[in-house]
């Protein structure tokens, strides 16, 4: 059974999916972003831009665009696993606090987010802003590049490097860390979650898919996913 239009994804544990590809999740047209898990509108909050390119993707402006993903608290509160997955591109990779790819609008605490800051990818796994791990954006992509990203939070492990994984085009780049990696995410109560904006900065890129799963992936699952869909983006 595939989520998405074109090849085959893993979708066991497979519990939030949007797909701009897929003109069940986005037809095309239209103001929402419809999930295919869970049925879910999201709102294109300031009008992001459908490119039919690449199967279809969605370009911020770095201005204001975003989506509103909502509540996220059954996805990602009190657990100790998750993978989150997205193909993204970035205009250029050496902007400052160039927005992110999950987050929450600007003036609520830090939480769970995988955001760029200082030309880096960040990534934290539980509301506290002095424990994440982070790694340069000119090692893993180029202005313009389509990059296949998942991040592998698992509590059990031992150590911030078994806690918290990245993967890049599907192979496990390092992360340098700052603190100390939790072994569970918290209460993640906020209502008001968003994709391509960074609390108070916003992407200027694309974002053609994202992905939750309610558990660690393996090595061997992520690879699947990303040979599922490059064809779509070489």
């Amino acid at each position: 059974m595939a989520i998405n239009a074109g090849p085959k994804i893993e979708i066991d544990d497979l519990d939030f999916v949007l797909d701009a590809a897929n003109p069940r999740s986005y037809p095309r047209n239209g103001s929402n972003w419809k999930g295919l898990k869970r049925k879910n509108n999201f709102a294109l909050e300031n009008s992001p831009s459908f490119n039919a390119a690449n199967g279809g993707f969605f370009t911020f402006d770095g201005t204001d665009d975003y989506v509103s993903l909502g509540d996220l608290s059954s996805q990602l509160s009190n657990v100790t696993q998750y993978s989150i997955g997205c193909w993204f591109y970035l205009s250029d990779i050496t902007v400052s606090n160039n927005g992110g790819i999950l987050a929450r609008n600007h003036g609520t605490p830090t939480q769970l987010s995988i955001m760029f800051r200082s030309a880096k990818l960040r990534i934290r796994s539980k509301n506290d802003r002095n424990n994440y791990g982070e790694i340069d954006l000119s090692t893993i992509t180029s202005n313009n590049k389509w990059t296949h990203l998942f991040v592998v939070f698992d509590g059990s492990g031992t150590g911030n490097a078994e806690r918290l994984k990245c993967f890049i085009d599907g192979e496990q780049v390092t992360l340098s860390f700052t603190g100390t990696i939790n072994s569970t995410t918290g209460t993640v109560s906020a209502t008001d979650y968003t994709l391509g904006r960074g609390r108070s900065n916003y992407l200027d890129g694309g974002i053609s898919n994202f992905k939750i799963y309610k558990r660690a992936l393996s090595a061997r699952r992520i690879r699947a996913n990303y040979e599922a869909a490059v064809g779509r983006y070489s």
